[in-house]
């Protein structure tokens, strides 16, 4: 490569001069300073100390934010479980209620109705099987006649009166029913002791000759039973009176 000889002998060419001082340089404890007091945290972790709190402070209010979700999450799903729980048991009671008032309805149609008719049924069945006791089936037959009569003009008073007077209803009666109850209540005393007087168990064939032994069981045993029912009836109503006024009253 040739070399150049563009270069003139009277150009001024820019020189870079360098001071340097004649002192020579620090020792090392003079620059480092052993007894100063150092640096504090926040003069150099101040920013990231500002940053650290500011995420802290997010993720609390992110946790309070949860958990007041979860807990209204959970007061709803309990209050869902607790009217669900709550309609099941009402729809098991209204179903236990509606069988129970069923069985109920079925049970006092066939005291009321079906009782009666079986009585009337018998009666005219064997009215001259009984040759010394001819009053025991016309007693079955009066009996069931007054008992269906009655039974027809208290269904027809309830579905004839307004709900007003159902309260009214219940504590009194018709001149009409008072008047048949009081016939029910001789002509069963008087029944009664058509049957007893005739009851004798220690000599059956005597019952057979007096009345057919089949209907004289059945009305004897019929009486006996209302006897029965009326005894558990009044020793309930006491034994209820005596539990409430001994218990119940002084609570």
């Amino acid at each position: 490569m040739p070399a150049r000889t563009d270069y003139s002998s009277n150009s001024n060419r820019e020189e870079t001069v360098f001071n340097v001082p004649d002192t020579p340089p620090p020792s090392y404890d003079e620059a480092i300073n052993l007894n100063g007091t150092p640096p504090t945290y926040d003069s150099l972790f101040g920013s990231e100390s500002q940053t650290l709190h500011f995420f802290y402070d997010i993720f609390i209010s992110l946790t309070r934010s949860v958990y007041t979700i979860l807990i209204s999450i959970t007061k709803g799903v309990y209050d869902i479980l607790n009217l669900l729980v709550k309609g099941i048991i009402k729809l098991l009671k209204n179903i236990v209620i509606l069988i129970l008032e069923t069985l109920g309805c079925m049970i006092v149609v066939f005291i009321v109705i079906v009782i009666p008719i079986c009585i009337i049924a018998i009666g005219v069945a064997f009215i001259y099987h009984c040759p010394q006791g001819e009053y025991i089936p016309v007693f079955l037959l009066a009996g069931g006649l007054i008992g269906i009569l009655k039974q027809l003009l208290y269904l027809l008073a309830r579905i004839l009166q307004r709900e007003d007077e159902q309260g009214e209803e219940n504590m009194r009666q018709s001149p009409i029913q008072i008047l048949l109850n009081c016939c029910m209540l001789g002509w069963f005393i008087i029944g009664s002791a058509w049957v007893y007087r005739g009851y004798n168990p220690n000599d059956y064939k005597y019952i057979g000759y007096s009345c057919n032994q089949k209907i004289f069981l059945f009305i004897f045993w019929l009486i006996t039973s209302a006897y029965v029912l009326l005894g558990l009836q009044i020793a309930v109503k006491v034994f209820f009176r005596i539990f409430y006024e001994t218990f119940l009253s002084k609570v």
